[in-house]
């Protein structure tokens, strides 16, 4: 008897006494083995028998193991009709964990990826984007712990005929870029750089831009910022496009876009920019009429964090822009807070205060004069009424630790607190050149340019200054609904 048949043997002796021949385990566990040795038949019948059993005992959260399991095996044999439906039928399931609130969403992204290749593989371009807005739709539930978002329309309802929308999808092997152009039916560009290249190369861009703080001149980040642009802008044809609209995913989701670089010049001198976590979550309404601001605000040092120097100018400046209610220093409470928004109708929310970004919504908040407002508390303050055109954060920060997911929870909170869009920073922002940001930013916003283009015009002023370096203007970023 060969010796891996043997293995298989004594495997199915211990399972056994372990477990019963009517535990979908058992199948399960023993198809796995045969998965991993390339006997797909065997695997194929174990697996089936396996579902079989996990249904007959309502196990979900088994079955979706299974079921992804068979979408291997049919995979493996080159069958990616069957491979796809059993694929679909494992996210299927995922239903039931929104009820639970379980955090399996972060254990099996894989599916989604898989899935989507075998998509893309038949050339089904709009439903492998299907796939992955599922997944993003999944991670903003597993991060806020949350059922239930906000319903709105699909970004491709934003009717702007100048405007592109790039759609990464990074793959184990290769990047997907799904490109939706107005007036035209989507299309797909394939780059052949992998997962582990792009992390890499995203993680030594960040990590390069940092120097600028200390060296006004470092141009150390251009090598990368040049090679994501090859990977994610040159191989784009883009006419009459004057917005690019990005919908990062993962790492991606931590990059300044506004600083890649041609080798001539930044992106943002050529495109107007925003980014959206999720095509089906961007509101495609605006609410420009009003213009009635809240501007809540902290001068002072408190609670461990610095005065923030230019608050006071920053809110003088805003002040003069509409109808401005203020809480400033000891006002600007969580009570206080909800409150004015609960009984007035604010066109712009403008928050001057220190604000963290973590791997967990939990552990996001934003600083007020006697605590924090949690992230995952935005909602019942704000209560969805989409009234809010814009909401800014004008020193807000993503912490250390699991750069993606506190990526997640900006990009994020426009979607949460029920914004139509939101302006907040990826980094630690410097004092003086936001403050200029957002005041110019403020001024042509309200000479009725669109929110990209006036964010834009901002950074091409500041670029023609001292603070030329990406580290000073790059991480302020327009988030959700660009117009």
């Amino acid at each position: 008897m060969p010796f891996f048949q043997i293995i298989i043997l004594v495997l199915s002796i211990s399972i056994s006494t372990i477990v019963t021949a009517n535990d979908h385990k058992y199948y399960g566990f023993l198809a796995e083995k045969y998965e991993q040795q390339q006997r797909y038949d065997e695997a194929l019948v174990l697996t089936r028998r396996a579902i079989f059993k996990a249904q007959e005992a309502y196990h979900p959260a088994w079955l979706i193991r299974w079921q992804w399991q068979l979408g291997r095996i049919f995979k493996a044999q080159n069958k990616i009709v069957p491979a796809i439906a059993a694929y679909q039928q494992a996210l299927d399931g995922l239903n039931y964990f929104c009820k639970t609130k379980s955090n399996i969403y972060q254990k099996i992204r894989p599916i989604y990826f898989e899935l989507a290749d075998l998509l893309l593989q038949q050339n089904s371009i709009a439903e492998a984007r299907d796939v992955v807005e599922q997944l993003k739709t999944a991670d903003l539930k597993s991060y806020f712990g949350d059922c239930v978002l906000l319903k709105t329309k699909s970004i491709d309802k934003i009717a702007d005929r100048h405007t592109a929308v790039i759609y990464p999808i990074v793959l184990e092997k290769r990047l997907e870029l799904i490109i939706s152009l107005p007036h035209q039916d989507l299309k797909r560009i394939t780059v052949n750089v992998g997962h582990q290249q792009i992390y890499n190369t995203v993680t030594a861009f960040n990590k390069a831009i940092q120097k600028g703080r200390s060296d006004l001149e470092d141009t150390s980040y251009l090598k990368t910022a040049q090679r994501l642009y090859n990977w994610l802008i040159r191989p784009i044809t883009l006419n009459n496009i004057k917005t690019l609209v990005f919908v990062p995913e993962g790492i991606l989701g931590t990059l300044s876009m506004a600083a890649l670089h041609d080798g001539k010049q930044f992106l943002i001198e050529k495109y107007a920019l925003a980014i959206t976590p999720s095509l089906n979550l961007t509101i495609a309404k605006t609410n420009k009429q009003k213009k009635k601001i809240l501007v809540a605000a902290i001068t002072k040092a408190t609670q461990g964090y610095a005065k923030l120097h230019y608050a006071k100018n920053e809110i003088k400046l805003i002040s003069k822009l509409g109808e401005t209610s203020q809480l400033l220093d000891e006002k600007f409470t969580a009570a206080n807070f909800k409150s004015y928004l609960n009984k007035d109708n604010y066109n712009i929310v403008h928050i001057t205060s220190h604000a963290e970004f973590a791997s967990e919504a939990k552990a996001s908040f934003i600083i007020t004069q006697n605590g924090k407002i949690k992230l995952n508390e935005l909602d019942s303050m704000i209560k969805f009424k989409q009234t809010i055109d814009l909401l800014t954060l004008s020193a807000c920060n993503t912490a250390k630790g699991d750069q993606e997911w506190a990526a997640l929870g900006l990009s994020g909170i426009a979607i949460k607190a029920g914004a139509i869009s939101s302006l907040a920073t990826l980094w630690k922002a410097h004092d003086l050149t936001t403050y200029h940001l957002i005041n110019i930013f403020y001024q042509n916003y309200f000479n009725n340019q669109s929110k990209a283009q006036a964010l834009q015009a901002a950074q091409k002023i500041v670029i023609d200054t001292i603070y030329h370096h990406p580290i000073y203007w790059a991480p302020l970023v327009l988030i959700g609904n660009w117009i």
